[in-house]
């Protein structure tokens, strides 16, 4: 809305956004804002942009900002990509050296070797920190999605939970 402004030869102008009801189109996407703070992260971001400069010196500036938001995109989901798989694989290595460890301490019927047993537990430690890890982010996504809207109730964290507590023991 353009209004006079008092005792001002400009005018006034205001204009009211509704951010909380905007939906996301194909131009947005959305993105884990933990990596920002990742130093490999950042120098990809930071070598890409480096990169796409370099090779479009004589764009227009428009233009330019468009492929350095496309890149960023692109670098971003698959630093995403890779990090999810890598942790995943990581993951997975520590079940099964768990499972091996508690295999081996049942069939050999020995609980005297402490480095087996302390490495077990040490394993275990490993395997509780990612679980908490990704219980924080399961968190803040079901309030995200509760404020938005999105979710009555954040019920599925709770049997989640439930389901990977007795998976663990």
């Amino acid at each position: 809305m353009v209004s006079y402004g008092f005792k001002t030869d400009h005018s006034t102008v205001s204009m009211v956004l509704n951010i909380i009801h905007s939906k996301r189109g194909p131009g947005s996407f959305k993105t884990n804002n933990s990596i920002l703070l990742e130093n490999d992260y950042q120098e990809t971001v930071r070598e890409a942009i480096r990169e796409i400069t370099n090779i479009n010196k004589d764009a227009n500036p428009n233009t330019l900002w468009e492929l350095i938001k496309g890149t960023i995109r692109n670098k971003s989901m698959k630093y995403s990509s890779e990090k999810r798989i890598k942790h995943h694989t990581v993951k997975q290595e520590l079940l099964n050296k768990i499972q091996k460890i508690q295999n081996d301490i049942e069939n050999s019927c020995s609980y005297t070797d402490i480095n087996i047993v302390t490495y077990l537990e040490n394993a275990k430690q490993q395997m509780t920190d990612i679980l908490e890890t990704w219980f924080k982010g399961i968190l803040i996504r079901s309030k995200a999605e509760y404020i938005e809207g999105a979710e009555q109730k954040p019920f599925f964290l709770q049997k989640r939970r439930t389901e990977l507590k007795q998976k663990l023991l």
